[in-house]
């Protein structure tokens, strides 16, 4: 994948000073781009436009152009500029909102009303009328409503899945309910450090972190109202350590999602399981892919990202050895699961723009699109969601201020 210009955001020596600020504030250990945290968000990620507004500019220079030549012609050339619009989605697309209280947000997540950006320890609720602040909680600390957070664990920040009465917020041995105001309902003490968890059918579902016979695993568990574990689902092996680390996958774990009375999971075999209330495999994603080789250039960008990234940087020298590149890219960089379709980003580029594939939930094929998905480094991200078949994300102008953007898929 190929980083956006230095020029359109901060370089990566101004973004590591800002995050150790910002660790100092939020957490003891420090953060940076989140990982995992998209795990657990039921409204799914999405990207945001960045070329449109490059596009809109090139077409008002045009029509300028024209219409210094010509006076009459200025009603015809903007009717034929708004149909151009129309067609390529250029009016869907570009800067939403400005949210200059954010520092370092992991993941963002919607729903009919709200947005919700999760930033370490604290979740910000905006209006989706005008995006203003309705009310931030969560904070570091072991009481209600407080949450415990460590670097190497989610990178620094919790994860919210929300619902349609509540907001779920997993973190360090906890998993706490929140109302769509921001105020406590109920907290539940967890058994695992490194879960996952999020409501489902009336009960829980979620994602733990196993290990047997030096192997890794994720361990998609169903459990009671009391999250005692009553079966466990489906494994997805993550690291088998005879075998290496594998650079690629690692940095991402296994997402789950629950929608529509299903539960998702992207497996180790290139496809996404899809279970019934009751655990049974309900349908099998098969991903009809083009595979991607793993290039000499890949393989450096991700080695530096390990040797430079606030968190690997420090445990980088002692598994070097042990980081062993695959032949191909897999099939699934990230997924969402929103509007009754499932949304496959793979690890493609083409002008700039991230490929995405997109299913029902049965699994029949759609369509392919292009999006442009703004990139936080060599390998991550900026957080985004998808709504109503329109991609959000979140990314940090030159001017080190987040933004909202959006972009019709």
């Amino acid at each position: 994948m190929t980083k956006l210009p230095r020029g359109g955001y901060p370089s990566r020596a101004k973004r590591r000073n800002k995050m150790k600020k910002y660790r100092r504030k939020f957490t003891p250990g420090g953060l940076t781009k989140a990982g995992p945290s998209a795990i657990m968000t039921t409204a799914g990620k999405t990207e945001a436009s960045v070329a449109g507004e490059q596009s809109a500019r090139d077409i008002r220079l045009g029509y300028d152009e024209y219409s210094i030549k010509q006076k009459g012609g200025r009603m015809k050339k903007l009717v034929f500029l708004f149909v151009i619009m129309l067609f390529t989605g250029f009016i869907f697309a570009g800067k939403v909102a400005t949210l200059p209280k954010l520092v370092n947000p992991a993941s963002i997540a919607m729903d009919n009303n709200q947005c919700y950006i999760v930033e370490g320890a604290a979740v910000s609720i905006y209006s989706l009328k005008d995006f203003s602040l309705i009310k931030k909680f969560g904070r570091v600390g072991d009481g209600p409503g407080e949450f415990k957070t460590m670097p190497a664990l989610n990178r620094g920040h919790v994860s919210i899945s929300v619902d349609p009465d509540y907001i779920l917020v997993n973190s360090i041995g906890k998993v706490s309910l929140f109302n769509k105001d921001g105020t406590l309902k109920e907290e539940f003490k967890t058994m695992s450090m490194a879960g996952w968890y999020l409501h489902f059918n009336n009960q829980f579902a979620g994602g733990v972190l196993t290990q047997e016979e030096m192997k890794n695993f994720v361990s998609l568990n169903m459990y009671d109202p009391e999250l005692k574990v009553q079966k466990t689902v489906y494994k997805v092996k993550i690291a088998e350590i005879a075998k290496g680390i594998n650079p690629v996958t690692t940095p991402r774990p296994p997402q789950i999602y629950a929608f529509a009375g299903r539960l998702f999971i992207d497996g180790d075999d290139d496809n996404i399981h899809v279970f019934d209330k009751d655990g049974k495999e309900q349908a099998l994603i098969k991903l009809n892919y083009e595979k991607i080789a793993v290039s000499e250039d890949d393989r450096n960008r991700y080695l530096n990202w390990y040797k430079t990234d606030v968190i690997t940087k420090q445990y980088f020298e002692a598994i070097k050895k042990m980081l062993k590149f695959p032949q191909y890219f897999p099939a699934v960089r990230a997924y969402n699961v929103a509007d009754n379709k499932v949304y496959v980003l793979s690890y493609k580029k083409k002008d700039k723009k991230s490929e995405m594939y997109i299913y029902d939930l049965k699994g029949t094929y759609l369509s392919r699109v292009l999006l442009p998905l703004a990139e936080w480094d060599d390998i991550l991200c900026y957080p985004y969601t998808i709504k109503d078949g329109t991609l959000y994300q979140l990314i940090e102008n030159e001017d080190e201020t987040w933004e909202l953007h959006k972009h019709k898929i």
